[in-house]
């Protein structure tokens, strides 16, 4: 291709996200990249000229507003290894205070205490693998005190409006949930979901009610889908709203009466609005069509509510919806890097048939003014229990500049297809998912316009081992691979993953103490001579969820057989490429990669 284009402005396009209310519902915190590292932002809740409140060298992985003081708290790591300290910052600008500072530690936010001056919060402060529920003072004058310890991971979802409870949700595994009721003055506990282990989803939890007596939850309990549930102090749970999609946001109203809810319509999120008392359900006017990126935030009157939203050909942008006048205003747009958005390239849903008779759905993006067979990128999510959404991806608009074609499968294990379709490639069905993505390909070539001397597959997490059991176990289908952050053998990953995501790992992929002779059977790294497609390998050194061991094994194997790999490892990420000077190093080399091994022309 002729002069291409330059990768550095598609990776420094903008998106805004993450938004919460100020106390007094005057500004708006929120999270955006547009320093290159992402950090802590506020704009008027009226829309105006944006002010930074963060400056850190690391990036942060979340925030949240104090419901009293004008102080939001972040969250933030070092070099991608997702130990994330607590800090709290002005909401009107001003220096950042350490609210914990233990590097070795991993700590969750939780929830504000009702006048917002403490925070509750879990860490794995004394085990590795049991996080223990603390009680903190917003000032950090004071240690965190232990209210709850319990072996396991846990999460604190709420705090009663009366301060005398806190709401802990306790990870059985990555689809099963125990709900418990915390008495801050007794420290006594109660379940309130008692349930068969292994059969109930609960997530987003919150009290109903100012006592803690009630809870309102997303649970897929005897559904295919999740759905709103209502659970009552003696166990008893009731359904609210049981769409037959899946219900992915539920956020209260400050009195508790209202919630604001997205269902998930074959990726799409729709917004909408639900009054307890009335049960009057509809849209939420104004705000438009995209992928809800973030929870929505209510403004601390209940008459407005913030929403993060992307679009597969605009990028995240933060929108306020007045409820009453039934319009939306965009306060924190997105920035396109000096590329004209006239040119970004929406998919189309297509689905395709895989071995068992079932179809596979599918999006694909098809290169603009491009003749003949074109050369296709299979885009594989991480997960596996995620879902390829029609959310704006500066890579793959890239690459659609280039003349190439995307196209990005949910296979089997995806979320948002329903809870049978999640589990299909659960343990020793984990190769099916493998070979719908062969059959991906087959579309591609049959139905596509795919010239089948020119596709490749591209991944990162577990994306990455999708593109190793690619092309070590359907070797001939393609023409190059980028594995990121990928796994080559689940049963070093699991010996070597920090130890608070191994537990929970092992439902889906196999357990170490019973399956290791099947993890030796498919593991792309004892399959590893027969690849014959160039591979890129990009990895993090400090990553806690696929150690870098998992690169280096498959780089040293392909050294030594003196096959075609390429390998570039970052000393200060993780999980991934998030910095931009990185970032500006990786995509860059993975567009020369391809272009080399598949010969995009437009």
């Amino acid at each position: 291709m002729p002069n291409p284009p330059a990768f550095a402005p598609y990776l420094r396009i903008r998106g805004c996200g993450s938004p919460h209310f100020s106390p007094d519902g005057t500004r708006i915190a929120f999270i955006t990249n547009a320093t290159g590292t992402t950090e802590l932002w506020s704009v008027p809740a009226a829309g105006g000229w944006p002010q930074q409140l963060s400056f850190g060298a690391e990036r942060i992985w979340g925030s949240t507003y104090s419901p009293g003081p004008d102080v939001a708290v972040i969250a933030r790591d070092r070099g991608g290894n997702e130990r994330n300290q607590l800090i709290a910052v002005p909401g009107a600008g001003g220096p950042e205070r350490a609210l914990t500072n233990l590097p070795d530690v991993i700590h969750h936010f939780g929830a504000w205490s009702p006048d917002g001056r403490r925070l509750a919060f879990s860490a794995n402060r004394e085990h590795p693998i049991d996080f223990t529920v603390y009680v903190q003072d917003l000032d950090g004058t004071g240690e965190a005190t232990a209210v709850w310890r319990a072996a396991g991971q846990h999460r604190v979802a709420d705090w009663s409006a009366d301060g005398r409870r806190l709401l802990i949700s306790h990870a059985n595994n990555l689809s099963d949930h125990d709900l418990h009721v915390l008495d801050l003055a007794s420290g006594e506990t109660r379940l309130a979901n008692p349930h068969t282990p292994g059969t109930i989803s609960v997530h987003t939890a919150a009290f109903l009610d100012a006592a803690g007596e009630e809870i309102i939850c997303l649970s897929d309990e005897g559904r295919e889908f999740d759905g709103v549930r209502r659970i009552a102090a003696n166990g008893a749970g009731s359904w609210v709203l049981t769409p037959e999609q899946d219900v992915e946001a539920l956020v209260l109203s400050p009195d508790r009466t209202r919630f604001c809810y997205a269902v998930n319509d074959d990726g799409t999120s729709r917004l909408r609005l639900h009054d307890l008392r009335t049960g009057d359900d509809r849209a939420l006017a104004g705000v438009p069509a995209g992928v809800l990126t973030a929870e929505p935030a209510w403004s601390p009157d209940g008459g407005r509510i913030a929403v993060s939203l992307s679009q597969a050909t605009r990028p995240e942008a933060i929108w306020v919806a007045d409820i009453a006048a039934g319009t939306a205003t965009e306060v924190a747009p997105p920035a396109f890097g000096g590329i004209d958005p006239a040119s970004f390239v929406a998919p189309e849903h297509i689905s395709y048939p895989t071995f068992d008779g079932r179809r596979v759905p599918a999006l694909y993006y098809r290169p603009r003014g491009v003749r003949g067979p074109i050369p296709v990128i299979v885009s594989v999510h991480g997960g596996p229990e995620g879902q390829e959404r029609g959310a704006f991806n500066a890579v793959h608009q890239y690459f659609l500049s280039r003349g190439y074609g995307i196209l990005a499968p949910n296979v089997r294990g995806s979320t948002g297809y329903g809870r049978t379709y999640e589990h299909l490639d659960d343990r020793f069905k984990r190769m099916d998912s493998v070979t719908d993505m062969a059959h991906g390909v087959a579309w591609l070539k049959a139905e596509g316009g795919a010239d089948p001397r020119r596709i490749a597959v591209y991944g990162a997490s577990y994306g990455g081992f999708m593109v190793m059991a690619g092309v070590t176990h359907h070797p001939d289908l393609w023409a190059a691979a980028v594995d990121i952050v990928g796994i080559v053998n689940l049963e070093t990953l699991l010996e070597n993953t920090h130890p608070t995501r191994r537990y929970l790992r092992e439902a889906e992929y196999g357990f170490l103490a019973t399956d290791r002779e099947f993890f030796r059977q498919i593991a792309p790294i004892n399959h590893a001579d027969k690849i014959t497609a160039p591979l890129m390998v990009i990895h993090g050194k400090n990553d806690p969820r696929v150690p870098h061991e998992e690169a280096e094994q498959i780089v040293s194997f392909l050294r030594a057989k003196n096959r075609p790999v390429e390998f570039l490892s970052f000393d200060n990420e993780g999980h991934g490429v998030a910095r931009l000077e990185n970032r500006l190093v990786a995509y860059p080399a993975i567009a020369d990669f391809l272009d080399r091994h598949m010969g995009a022309r437009a």
